[in-house]
């Protein structure tokens, strides 16, 4: 199938997930994670 036409866009939303495991010393494992997410324009939250 091909892919449209490209067209005009602006970026509207962004968002990073950072994960880090972490070995304990008992062997198991802690895994901490952050979603942020972020606009181009200013927001105003009700």
């Amino acid at each position: 199938m091909p892919l449209t036409s490209p067209a005009k866009r602006k970026l509207a939303h962004t968002r990073v997930v950072t994960c880090h495991g972490y070995q304990r010393e008992d062997e198991l494992w802690d895994i901490e994670g952050r979603i942020v997410d972020t606009k181009p324009y200013p927001l105003q939250l009700l």
